[in-house]
């Protein structure tokens, strides 16, 4: 059995304040140097807006507060582009999906769209046009699918959560099981809205998390 030294627990970004969180972010993005995780990553200066828009607010109300998402490409998120890993199906979502609106209204930060199986149709994170995220735990494992980006990014200790589907096609125990995270908790379940999404598939938030 694999440890994973690099994925972070709730207490660790509740132990600094949103800004920190995002710098931090940020940081082991930087040096993580995975340039297949993210689709399209958000400008860090825009991150650190919200976090310090929450810091005026204050934590009250909001239980994920100051902690980083980030968002896989077949769910919307206002002003990015949503492309389900297919340049040609590229549209910018004028509105967010639910699961986005209710993690940012519980405080959490999105930090952009992450990389996944072309149109969520596989299983091992390697079927898309804009690369292969690299397995947080060993390079030599595939880092599974079909939410390859989300899972790699809380894995290797730059998001706190991920904004994805449920479990389609066991798609999150294969992520788990390949080393890319390690548990995974259930959150919001929303409606549907997003590029490629399965016919009856619905939006969900998952907490990933050592």
């Amino acid at each position: 059995m694999y440890s994973h030294k690099t994925a972070k627990t709730f207490d660790f970004w509740r132990s600094m304040s949103p800004s920190e969180a995002v710098a931090h972010a940020f940081r082991i993005h930087r040096d993580h140097a995975d340039p297949a995780m993210f689709i399209c990553l958000r400008n860090e200066a825009d991150c650190m807006t919200d976090a310090r828009k929450l810091e005026t607010e204050g934590p009250e109300g909001k239980p994920l507060f100051g902690l980083p998402f980030a968002v896989k490409d077949n769910i919307d998120v206002a002003g990015l582009p949503t492309t389900a890993a297919c340049a040609e199906a590229s549209r910018v979502a004028g509105t967010s999906a639910l699961v986005v609106t209710l993690l940012e209204q519980a405080g959490a930060i999105c930090l952009g769209k992450t990389n996944l199986d072309q149109f969520a149709t596989g299983l091992v994170g390697v079927r898309s046009p804009y690369g292969i995220p690299r397995n947080s735990l060993r390079d030599d494992l595939i880092p599974g699918g079909s939410s390859s980006g989300s899972a790699v990014a809380v894995g290797a200790g730059i998001a706190a959560v991920e904004g994805a589907p449920p479990d389609l096609g066991r798609a999150v125990r294969l992520e788990r099981h390949a080393g890319a995270a390690t548990t995974h908790n259930r959150g919001h379940v929303s409606e549907r809205r997003g590029a490629g999404a399965a016919p009856d598939a619905v939006d969900s938030a998952l907490g990933i998390a050592a």
